[in-house]
């Protein structure tokens, strides 16, 4: 069975109540991360940080968005980290 990192990897997939499934827009493929049926992450496929099409949610706020979350952000290079810590929210990560 493939995992959250292979189907964000691939760009295209399932695994368990992950999908991510691929959209062509304008002349760019659009990937979207789905946990059940909650868009969680979107990203262009050959520039994951470009911010005209990185869009992301926090969904329901659980253990599992998260966990999923911070894999996808970390397979991409997206320098976000999904905490809940105080509640649900999505920062910035600073690599400095």
């Amino acid at each position: 069975m493939a995992s959250i990192v292979d189907i964000v990897r691939n760009g295209k997939g399932v695994a368990g109540a992950w999908r991510v499934q691929r959209d062509i827009r304008d002349e760019f493929t659009i990937c979207r991360l789905y946990h059940y049926s909650t868009m969680m992450l979107q990203w262009r496929d050959d520039y994951p940080i470009d911010p005209d099409w990185l869009d992301y949610s926090t969904g329901w706020g659980s253990v599992s968005d998260q966990g999923g979350m911070n894999r996808a952000f970390r397979e991409l290079g997206i320098p976000l980290y999904f905490s809940r810590s105080g509640g649900a929210e999505i920062r910035e990560v600073s690599y400095a």
